[in-house]
């Protein structure tokens, strides 16, 4: 367990926008014994010190799980991020997938002639779209809806609760339109459907997801160039020798002697 006035750093996941880092925050700062938790939305990492008489590390585990996110992982030393590229490869595939299903349902919005050019009657080419939006919706869409089920799981909402509602609502009664038209047809008019709704949504916001993804990849990229340019020991001066150290046990009031052509280990104050 560690030592009075610890810190810990968790990796979190589910975190999307700065309205779940702003609730993560205020979750773990109301656990009693935190003295301060700061929640980065870019390396999804929240770094927290507490007073380990107080509370645990279990504690603060089980405070982000009720918050409605994850603990993937944790260290009492923060370690470089890790490569998010698999993250961003999953949401660009997600995305391209969206965008290709989605191209046949914009267009038969825009272009209201088409089913007839291809010879479809309204409720076969209604059917056509189905085809094209369940795709999107439950595999490229998936995400958010697991999402969404977390966060009810715990009593909150985010914006994966918002799109989920959304999408699935104009899929719901587009799909009932389609297998039961007559039940919602007024004055013999075809009834419309609104699977374009659903699509452009999940295409447009998997997008954002997936240009999120890959800034944050290339943050991370500098991240951990700035970590590799730090040496892993120190040569430190105490009791009159010289004495080399790991990085992380250089104490404050320690006398860090750099010869030349070294790297600098720590940020100081240059005594001679």
């Amino acid at each position: 367990m560690p030592n009075q006035g610890s810190e810990v750093t968790l990796t979190l996941g589910g975190l999307h926008c700065a309205a779940c880092v702003g609730r993560v925050e205020k979750a773990l700062s109301q656990v009693p014994g935190v003295d301060r938790a700061q929640v980065n939305l870019a390396t999804r990492r929240a770094k927290v010190q507490y007073d380990p008489r107080q509370t645990s590390l279990e504690a603060l585990q089980q405070t982000v799980v009720a918050a409605g996110y994850e603990v993937e992982s944790w260290a009492e030393e923060a370690p470089p991020p890790p490569p998010p590229e698999e993250e961003a490869r999953t949401f660009k595939r997600r995305f391209l997938t969206a965008l290709v299903l989605s191209l046949p349902v914009v267009l038969g919005h825009l272009l209201p002639p088409l089913p007839q050019w291809l010879g479809l009657t309204p409720s076969t080419w209604h059917f056509v779209l189905l085809l094209f939006a369940t795709p999107v919706l439950f595999y490229s869409g998936a995400s958010f809806f697991t999402g969404a089920v977390k966060a009810a799981r715990h009593g909150a909402t985010n914006m994966d609760t918002l799109v989920a509602m959304g999408t699935s609502a104009a899929y719901g009664y587009s799909a009932w339109v389609v297998f039961f038209p007559e039940t919602v047809a007024v004055a013999g008019q075809t009834p419309a459907v609104y699977f374009d709704t659903t699509v452009m949504i999940i295409t447009f916001i998997l997008l954002g997801r997936w240009l999120e993804a890959r800034s944050r990849g290339r943050a991370s990229e500098a991240i951990r160039r700035l970590f590799a340019l730090a040496p892993p020991t120190a040569r430190v001066r105490r009791d009159g020798e010289e004495q080399e150290v790991p990085l992380a046990q250089v104490a404050v009031e320690d006398q860090v002697v750099v010869r030349p052509g070294e790297k600098i280990p720590v940020d100081g104050v240059v005594l001679e």
